[in-house]
């Protein structure tokens, strides 16, 4: 049960990190996005590129990078192969990432998502 002084989450021993402080802004970017009238597509692409703007300081912010790939050696520790293409159609050695289908992130060494990637064969 909740009581009272549960309200202020601090109290109750609940610590809320920055990064879910920033979220409701982001939520509110992406609502205003969603709300444009209808045929605005300039004030639906501003409202996408302040939302993606945000998401990118925050997870800046959090010390998260994007995992570099194309062109690189496949390190499945990084990389999730989705498919493979020849090697002749891309020029690129056996083995190396030669298209980036979704971009991966990590923090330090620990990986928060693998990058998604086609991989010369």
């Amino acid at each position: 049960r909740w009581s009272m002084a549960c309200v202020a989450w601090p109290t109750c021993g609940l610590a809320i990190t920055e990064s879910e402080r920033a979220l409701p802004g982001i939520i509110d970017d992406l609502e205003r996005a969603i709300a444009s009238p209808d045929g605005d597509q300039d004030a639906l692409r501003q409202g996408l590129q302040l939302t993606h703007r945000s998401a990118l300081h925050l997870m800046d912010k959090e010390g998260a990078e994007q995992i570099e790939a194309e062109g690189q050696a496949f390190d499945p520790t990084w990389h999730e192969a989705v498919a493979t293409i020849g090697r002749n159609g891309t020029g690129m050695a056996s083995g190396t990432v030669a298209q980036v289908l979704e971009p991966g992130y990590r923090v330090g060494s620990q990986l928060l998502r693998p990058a998604k990637v086609i991989v010369a064969d």
